[in-house]
């Protein structure tokens, strides 16, 4: 009985001699260079490696299958700013977050993975760019923006907290403008 082979963009399966057990391997899609991206799953069975890969099939078919632990911090924040901040604010100040994000997150922690942030993080970001002689205001305008941008992943459970809240925002200190009562 001659064996059915699986179509292109199917997947595929297989035993792994080295973990002992089946595996299957499906492409979700291609980097910005072109890469492949492959997901695999693992399974004591090959009926339950089936299973599995008829599940990822199924999710990427509907458009539900997200790389979230993949995600990077970069990753997450060009998705926030072009699909849920970019209809909501004014184009003023989509530029205002797109330079924050360019200049400031992205080269401190856009290669960290979303789900791995930590406050630490954040705080060694602020400590760097206050010794790069960045304003208190910046630094705050910095947390404004990943602060809002991982509300929305901790609402559409991308990230079980949002590290921001265990981080102080700076602190602008008053230039001394006097209020004048009329």
């Amino acid at each position: 009985m001659a064996r059915k082979r699986r179509g292109n963009g199917e997947g595929s399966i297989f035993f792994r001699e080295d973990k002992r057990l089946w595996a299957a391997t499906v492409t979700v899609g291609y980097s910005e260079t072109g890469r492949r991206k492959r997901r695999t799953v693992y399974g004591k069975t090959k009926k339950a490696v089936q299973d599995k890969l008829n599940d990822l099939n199924h999710a990427k078919q509907n458009g539900t299958l997200l790389e979230v632990s993949r995600m990077t911090v970069a990753d997450w924040l060009a998705h926030w700013l072009e699909t849920v901040a970019r209809p909501t604010i004014r184009s003023s100040t989509y530029a205002s977050y797109e330079a924050i994000i360019k200049n400031y997150l992205k080269p401190h922690v856009g290669s960290v993975a979303l789900q791995r942030l930590t406050p630490i993080h954040v705080q060694s970001m602020y400590a760097a760019m206050e010794s790069h002689g960045k304003s208190a205001r910046m630094r705050q305008l910095t947390h404004a923006v990943l602060r809002r941008a991982l509300n929305v992943a901790l609402k559409q459970g991308i990230v079980a907290r949002n590290v921001c809240a265990a981080v102080a925002p700076t602190k602008v200190q008053d230039r001394g403008h006097k209020h004048v009562t009329v």
